[in-house]
């Protein structure tokens, strides 16, 4: 019986402790998707700050690179254009709302830009301007 117990006890602690393991292990990953899409991209730290408050008024083609990187590596964009199920795996629903509205989806995702990196952006500004963060 005590040997149940014991057997038991471990299990679970083994459990607990694989799933810590995994969910340590995320924000790592996205650390270093950060990282290497900063070094991609040469994307300056002051802009990256800018696009995540929302600031789009002097954002250069780095900082549309380092979206486009960023958003290739979340599954938001797939070759160039958008994902609609990496897009809606990966958006946070609004404050009001459920989730992300078909007509915010086909506004946002008919977005083209001049090239990649300014489509990444024009899409990535139209979900912040709309109070939906992509990243």
């Amino acid at each position: 019986m005590n040997s149940n117990i014991f057997l038991i006890t471990f299990l679970v602690l083994f459990a607990l402790a694989a799933a810590n393991e995994l969910k340590s292990h995320k924000p790592a990953r996205n650390h270093k998707i950060y990282e290497d899409c900063m070094k991609e991209s040469g994307a300056s730290v002051a802009q990256l700050e800018a696009l995540k408050k929302g600031d789009f008024n002097s954002i250069d083609n780095k900082a549309k690179c380092f979206l486009k990187c960023l958003e290739d590596n979340k599954g938001i964009l797939t070759n160039g254009m958008p994902n609609e199920a990496g897009i809606r795996k990966k958006v946070h629903a609004p404050p009001a709302g459920n989730g992300v509205s078909k007509d915010l989806l086909a506004k946002c995702n008919g977005l083209k830009g001049a090239d990649e990196c300014d489509t990444a952006y024009q899409i990535y500004k139209c979900f912040m301007q709309e109070k939906v963060p992509l990243i």
